[in-house]
């Protein structure tokens, strides 16, 4: 059951962060946003995708266990 629960929790990480990244794109696209805004959106998304590429990571690496425990 403990599996499950990390599982969700990984799961709204990864949504959150993407749901984040969006919100970003769109102040991004907006014709209010300015240099200094941009320079700081664009900052706060990379961290954003770095964090995405961690959490995918990690699932793909219990994943692959999984499916060795399955061979």
């Amino acid at each position: 059951m403990r599996n499950l629960k990390t599982k969700n929790i990984e799961k709204g990480n990864i949504e959150e962060t993407f749901k984040k990244l969006d919100e970003l794109i769109k102040k991004l696209e907006s014709d209010k946003c300015g240099l200094e805004d941009s320079i700081k959106y664009y900052e706060m998304g990379a961290k954003l995708v770095k964090d995405a590429k961690k959490i995918i990571d990690r699932v793909e690496k219990k994943l692959e266990v999984i499916d060795n425990g399955i061979e």
